[in-house]
Formats: structure tokens, sequence, C-alpha cells
């Protein structure tokens, strides 16, 4: 790691007048100020209390209200078998909905081919245990396309947070080491810019997620992850005398 140990030299200057028998004349000393470039990291390592699937059911028709129906009896089984199965989660939110209509295209001829509605959703559980058995129970009940398998936590911001006050303190510690060398001592911070985390703690980051695919006697599909790391890099300056 490189430390940038700036010399600054200030506007104001100290004074001292001195006089003699054949003239008087004034020195002017100014005093040096010294700035430390010092850069502070912080890590945090936040457990996962948070775990969502996110789906859709696709359907297609030749007519667009059999589309329609076809699409919401798959949401509804969905949701009541969510419901009746006991398992702790949030209802089964939607989040997005389209009705489309397709074409097949024979020598650059459109022709029409049929109607599909895409319902995609997200349910959540603060078991991650069970987020297996959602992916299960959404696939039986005519769930056809999982997007994605993520895992958050509620306390991201809070850990984000707490990761730009320890890598400040880190910086400060080492403009202290750089400050002792050249016998001198830290008086204040005057700059600190916060550089992007490498995990971004938005409500719903993305952390690394393995799928253990089920045997051959159907056992329950089951995910693990390994946590949420919301690092934090700030560049300081500070000033020593």
């Amino acid at each position: 790691m490189v430390y940038k140990f700036t010399k600054l030299v200030p506007l104001i200057a100290s004074c001292v007048f001195l006089t003699s028998p054949v003239y008087a004349q004034t020195q002017c000393y100014a005093p040096k100020e010294s700035t430390i470039n010092i850069v502070g990291k912080a890590s945090i390592t936040l457990p996962h209390d948070t775990a969502s699937l996110k789906g859709a059911a696709i359907t297609y028709n030749l007519k667009a209200q059999d589309a329609v129906r076809e699409n919401a009896r798959i949401i509804q089984k969905i949701r009541d078998t969510i419901a009746k199965s006991g398992l702790k989660s949030k209802n089964v939110m939607t989040q997005n909905y389209q009705l489309v209509t397709n074409y097949d295209y024979d020598n650059g001829v459109q022709k029409f081919k049929n109607y599909s509605v895409t319902h995609e959703v997200k349910i959540s559980t603060s078991n991650l245990d069970q987020i297996g058995q959602i992916a299960d129970l959404f696939t039986q009940s005519g769930g056809n396309q999982i997007n994605a398998i993520e895992f958050s936590s509620i306390k991201a911001d809070e850990a984000y947070n707490m990761a730009i006050k320890n890598a400040v303190i880190d910086a400060k510690k080492k403009a202290e080491i750089v400050a002792t060398q050249a016998n001198m001592r830290v008086v204040k911070m005057i700059d600190a810019h916060v550089s992007p985390q490498s995990e971004a703690p938005q409500p719903m980051a993305q952390g690394r997620v393995y799928a253990m695919e089920a045997s051959a006697k159907a056992e329950p599909t089951h995910f693990q992850t390994d946590g949420q790391v919301i690092t934090v890099t700030v560049q300081t300056s500070w000033k020593a005398e």
C-alpha cells in the first residue's frame, strides 16, 4: 500500500520582529502543515435471514382469454398450496404480468401463432431451510420457470454503515502510524470518500447459492448459502502537525 504524505504551506505566516542598532528587520516563518492521504478498509460477513424464490407461470393458448384463465388457475393453485403447506412464508407477490401475441414467420410473412401469459411472482420466507420445499411446491403446482433463488438480510443497511465506521477507524490507525514515523501527530480528518462496496446491501442482494440435486428417491430440493460479505473502502485525508 502506498501512503501519500504531502507538505502544505499555509497562507498565514508567523512573524518575528528583530532590531539592531543599524536597522530593523522582520523575519517571517511559514509553519508547515502536512496532509496524510490513506485508504481504510473493512469487511463484515452478514448471515442471511430471508430467502426468496422468483419464478413464473407461463401459459399459451390460441385464445387470449383462455391463456389468461389458465394462468390465473395455476397462480391460485400455487397460492393455495403454499398456504396449506404450513410454511411460514409471505404472500405470493406479483412482480410482473404480461400478455403477449406471438407470431411465426414463413418466408418473411408474419403469421399468428398464439397468445402467452407470463405471471412472475416472488415468494419469501424467514426460514432459510424452507426455500427448497417452496421451490418443489411451486413447480408441483404448475409454476414452470424459476428465475432465481435469493438470500438477503434485513440488517444489510445497518451492517453497511458499521463497515464504513470500521473503515474510517482503520484509516486513522494507519495515518497515526505514518505520522509517528515523521515525528508528528494526526489532528483531524479533513476529507473522505467512500468507494462502492463489493457487495451491495439492496433489500434482495443475491448471495452465492449452491443447488443440491434431488436424488432418485425424489428427496426435497435443498439450497445452501454462505452469507453476504459487505466490504467498504474509504479514501481519507488527515491533517497532521
